[in-house]
């Protein structure tokens, strides 16, 4: 496989997943204990997991490995159907808007519900051994949300349009003003970031367009959900499988979004350089092509909307120039106090 993308955890990341069950052992919980120990001896039961492992020092390693048994297909298989079983009891349904609302929720009443009810849709098998955990730990259900998305993006195999119905419930509970949530925000921007990555080095390493960038100027489990446990699998078949999900994408960011109002709450949270691409976005989509529109010769003093988040962002990050360029491109009038 030529793609450089992987819809799998990273190693990087299942490591560190690894020394935060390694620290939930010593949990004042006996649940929280019993969890960790059961989530370890999953994650290495995998020839994945027995590879993190490595990444270990000795010691560390000896802490950790006495809860494996080495590899074991038929174990991961056999847990994966009790998460099963537990998921279709536990887990709300993503359709519900009471399971994306953040009225009334600290951060973590929020986000291990929501991560619980998104991971049981991947078919990675690292991730979907979290299960557990993401529930119980925000720390990890904040660390692997971005993950997830990833995963169902590149999943055409669903009877659920989950493209669409994650767009229309970012809309309707996250990307809101009346969201005061600020740190719900900041998380879902983290995940859109990671398919922007994606979308971009996908794109990026695909031989057309390669080649078109040498001859122009830069400018298991229930047919709902999952595979049956006999064919579970330590990767997700196929980064070429991605690659062509990917470069079907109408959006970078996967999802169907308001560029210009994620660009607004992304200065809430005091992301100005992500504000800025948001709106740079928007206007490649708007304009067609890195403009940010023609000038103003009318009367109106009133800044276009793009305008106004893009002066706020770029104020806050103190770039003086940028910002009398920004408006002398837009207004060309001596009577625009912003420009002297």
């Amino acid at each position: 496989m030529n793609s450089s993308i992987d819809t799998c955890l990273s190693k990087e990341l299942l490591v560190v997943v690894l020394k935060f069950l390694k620290k939930y052992l010593m949990d004042d919980s006996v649940k929280i204990v019993d969890m960790a120990s059961q989530t370890l001896r999953g994650i290495l039961s995998t020839e994945r997991g027995q590879s993190a492992l490595q990444s270990f020092d000795s010691y560390q390693r000896t802490l950790i490995e006495v809860h494996s048994k080495g590899v074991n297909i038929e174990f991961v298989e056999n847990f994966l159907m009790d998460l099963e079983r537990k998921s279709k009891v536990e887990a709300v349904s993503l359709e519900k808007s009471t399971v994306w609302e953040t009225h009334g929720k600290s951060f973590e009443m929020w986000i291990c519900p929501l991560v619980y009810s998104l991971i049981i849709y991947c078919n990675d098998v690292i991730l979907r051994l979290c299960q557990d955990v993401v529930l119980s730990k925000a720390e990890v259900a904040e660390l692997l949300l971005p993950s997830i998305f990833v995963n169902i993006a590149a999943r055409k195999d669903l009877e659920i349009d989950l493209h669409k119905l994650i767009s229309l419930q970012l809309k309707d509970h996250i990307f809101t003003e009346s969201n005061k949530l600020v740190k719900s925000i900041q998380v879902v921007l983290n995940c859109l970031n990671e398919l922007r990555i994606c979308h971009v080095r996908e794109i990026s390493s695909s031989p057309s367009w390669r080649e078109t960038s040498k001859n122009s100027k830069p400018s298991s489990y229930t047919s709902r959900t999952r595979s049956t446990p006999a064919k579970t699998r330590e990767s997700v078949a196929g980064s070429s499988a991605l690659a062509k999900s990917l470069s079907s994408w109408e959006k970078v960011f996967w999802l169907s979004i308001d560029y210009l109002l994620v660009a607004k709450l992304a200065i809430t949270c005091g992301s100005y350089f992500t504000s800025v691409m948001y709106v740079e976005y928007w206007c490649e989509e708007h304009f067609k092509g890195m403009t940010i529109g023609g000038p103003d010769f009318s009367h109106n003093e009133t800044l276009p909307d793009h305008i106004e988040i893009l002066v706020s962002a770029v104020t806050r990050i103190n770039e003086p120039d940028s910002l009398y360029g920004i408006l002398q491109s837009h207004k060309v009038s001596k009577h625009d106090p912003l420009i002297l």
